[in-house]
């Protein structure tokens, strides 16, 4: 799993998230996957791998 750093207006930084086979899970923003086990913290990649994300619960 690779992660890097990216600036976001008026935020601290948001790490990136990307599986062992390339694909981007979680783009700063947005997690990009079907099937998120939020209480683990954890996301199914394309590959069938569950990757760890960052998950931030924030009440309205």
């Amino acid at each position: 799993m690779n992660s890097e750093r990216l600036p976001v207006d008026g935020k601290e930084d948001v790490e990136t998230v990307t599986c062992t086979c390339g694909h981007k899970i979680f783009d700063g923003e947005v997690i990009r996957s079907r099937c998120v086990k939020v209480f683990e913290s954890k996301a199914l990649c394309r590959c069938k791998k569950w990757v760890s994300v960052p998950v931030l619960y924030l009440p309205y």
